[in-house]
Order: structure tokens, then C-alpha cells, then sequence
């Protein structure tokens, strides 16, 4: 799947690496984590739009058009079946800048406390 965004900020410039395009990619990982975790996707939103969905133990990437992209992970709480929100689980924003043909690389993970994880998502570099 490949989804278009056009930016709409301008800003600080992160390195990214290089991949034959006109556009750009924001790459997302998640690592494999236990349990009711692992399966529970966190949607992945760029400049408030939707960009995908991502469960434990899966790298995707989406092209966009260049430029400057605020990066947040968002799920309702993984252990309560019952919360309903979309952004119990909300990381706080990473601001990505892609130029044209580059690819940024971004993790997602959750916060943990000792061996717990407590949540919220957190987006890195």
C-alpha cells in the first residue's frame, strides 16, 4: 500500500538515507513484544492523516511527497477490552523531515516499567 501526503509544516531537518524516488518513505518498526501486545496494531498517523497500521514484529514503509511530517502511534489501552478509545495508547509526536528520495526510520515500541509495559507508545529514530 502506498499512501500520498502532502506536508504542511516546515522545520527541522532529521538525516534520513537514500532510496531511488522522486518521493520520499517514513518507515516504521515494531519489534515482537508478548502476550495480547504483540497482536494489538497501533495506527500510525503523519500530520493527523492516517499512514498505516502496525503490529508487533512488522516493518512497513509509505510513500509520501517530501517534506516535513509530525509522527504519532496511537491505540486504545491492549489490556482492557472494553476501552474504546483509539488514543489511550498515544505517543507524543516525532517531526520527521524527508527530502525527496530519502527514507526516514522510525521505531515504535511501548513504555515499559521494569518488565511491565505500561504504555504509551513511544516513536524513536
Amino acid at each position: 500500500m502506498i499512501v500520498k501526503l502532502i506536508p504542511m509544516m516546515v522545520a527541522l531537518v532529521l538525516s534520513a538515507t537514500a532510496f531511488a524516488s522522486e518521493n520520499a518513505q517514513i518507515c516504521i518498526s515494531r519489534e515482537e513484544n508478548g502476550g495480547v501486545l504483540n497482536i494489538k496494531p497501533a495506527e500510525i498517523m503523519a500530520n493527523e492523516n492516517h499512514l498505516l497500521w502496525i503490529a508487533g514484529g512488522e516493518k512497513k514503509c509509505a510513500e509520501v511527497e517530501p517534506g516535513q511530517y509530525s509522527i504519532i502511534a496511537q491505540s486504545s489501552d491492549p489490556y482492557d477490552p472494553n476501552d474504546k478509545n483509539p488514543t489511550t495508547w498515544k505517543s507524543k509526536p516525532l517531526i520527521v523531515v524527508v527530502e525527496k528520495g530519502t527514507k526516514a526510520e522510525i521505531r515504535v515500541f511501548p513504555v515499559s516499567q521494569g518488565a511491565a509495559y505500561i504504555g504509551p507508545w513511544e516513536l524513536k529514530r
